[in-house]
């Protein structure tokens, strides 16, 4: 097993990422796999995020962390599993509803 510590959040929104705020910012990872493939792990190819399809209630929701990782590891535990995520943007027009397109 081999542990990454204070992997960054990223969120994944189809509204404005800028009115919302999620909490904690950053999560610890632990993958398990071949020794020799662990150790070549970059923590950059370690993404943990969130998904939200709609938009967070002002009061904020717990959401599951999910994670992205090289081929040919897995997923042991994320900590914490959830985070918070809530939206402080305008009442009108802060949330577009739309998926960006990449």
């Amino acid at each position: 097993e081999r542990q990454f510590v204070a992997r960054p959040v990223e969120l994944r929104v189809s509204g404005e990422k800028k009115w919302v705020k999620v909490n904690p910012t950053a999560v610890t990872v632990v993958l398990s796999g071949e020794p020799a493939a662990l150790a070549e792990i970059e923590p950059e190819e370690v993404t943990p995020f969130l998904e939200l399809k709609s938009q967070p209630p002002r009061d904020g929701e717990f959401y599951e962390v999910e994670v992205d990782v090289p081929k040919g590891v897995k997923v042991v535990k994320v900590s914490p599993p959830s985070v918070t995520a809530w939206y402080f943007g305008p009442s009108k027009g802060g949330w577009t509803g739309q998926a960006k397109k990449r």
